[in-house]
């Protein structure tokens, strides 16, 4: 894995990584071990405020089926506790003349 991010960062060098650069330096930067603790620490705070606190919460409450979200927003918060998600486009489009 080291090798395959050294090689990343070599062609970031060079120009040929055009997005997104500072995840990969940062994804380098990164002990795996040495911040296993606090990683596993903000996945649980993630699971409590976005399921148990968030959407579960919402839906015993309210006794919902499912949760409606303005774009494809609302597919972020439920991915985090591995929730699935369904997005339909939306629009509308100017019917041609004669029809």
């Amino acid at each position: 894995m080291r090798l395959f991010v050294a090689e990343l960062l070599a062609h970031q060098k060079a120009g040929a990584i055009k997005y997104d650069q500072a995840q990969l330096d940062i994804s380098d930067e990164m002990d795996v071990e040495a911040d296993r603790a606090c990683y596993r620490a903000d996945r649980e705070k993630d699971l409590v405020l976005s399921a148990t606190n968030g959407i579960d919460a919402v839906m015993t409450q309210h006794g919902l089926d499912a949760l409606l979200f303005p774009g494809s927003g609302g597919a972020a918060i439920a991915a985090k506790p591995g929730y699935p998600t369904v997005i339909v486009p939306f629009g509308v489009v100017k019917a041609a003349a004669g029809r």
